[in-house]
């Protein structure tokens, strides 16, 4: 499931306990504060699944973020490697 489906399910779910919650994964702090709010009386059984999907988004966002880290060191050490042993021709030596 993405993140992108996994926090409108969240959504859908909050919003059938009176919960409306703008669209965009910006909004997940919000999510997590309405669940953990005893007083909105959310089922154990909601709190519980809500939870576990907010630790979905967690760990698809760390995922998304170290892929990203990896994929901007592999693109600097190609940038490196072609600067360093590709000769571009100036206009001045003609």
């Amino acid at each position: 499931m993405s993140v992108l489906f996994i926090s409108e399910r969240l959504r859908a779910v909050l919003y059938e306990y009176g919960q409306v919650i703008p669209q965009g994964i910006g909004h997940i702090k919000r999510i997590d504060a309405i669940i953990e709010n005893t007083e909105i009386g959310l089922p154990e059984i909601v709190q519980e699944e809500c939870s576990d999907l907010l630790a979905q988004i967690g760990e698809k966002t760390a995922r998304i973020e170290e892929n990203a880290r990896k994929l901007a060191v592999n693109s600097l050490n190609i940038s490196k490697a072609m600067g360093s042993s590709i000769d571009i021709p100036c206009a001045a030596n003609k």
